[in-house]
């Protein structure tokens, strides 16, 4: 079996990634999850509004669409 011979370290500073991009990273990272959570809040209110919203009635077929039938009018 090989054995390593970089060190992890080694290996971010190669690809460019050293401690001097630390905090920049992690701004664009506490900018994503900021993002996604005002997305999720977003759609979730929306999702709450169209529940809350209340639907128009439709005509069904075949059945009165007033609701009344003749059985439930009582006459004095």
């Amino acid at each position: 079996m090989g054995a390593c011979v970089a060190t992890g370290d080694e290996v971010l500073r190669r690809e460019g990634l050293g401690d001097e991009c630390r905090w920049r990273n992690v701004g664009v990272m506490l900018g994503f999850v900021a993002a996604y959570r005002l997305l999720g809040y977003t759609v979730l209110r929306a999702r709450c509004t169209l529940a809350l919203r209340p639907r128009p009635s439709r005509p069904t077929r075949g059945l009165m669409s007033t609701g009344s039938s003749p059985s439930s009018t009582s006459s004095s």
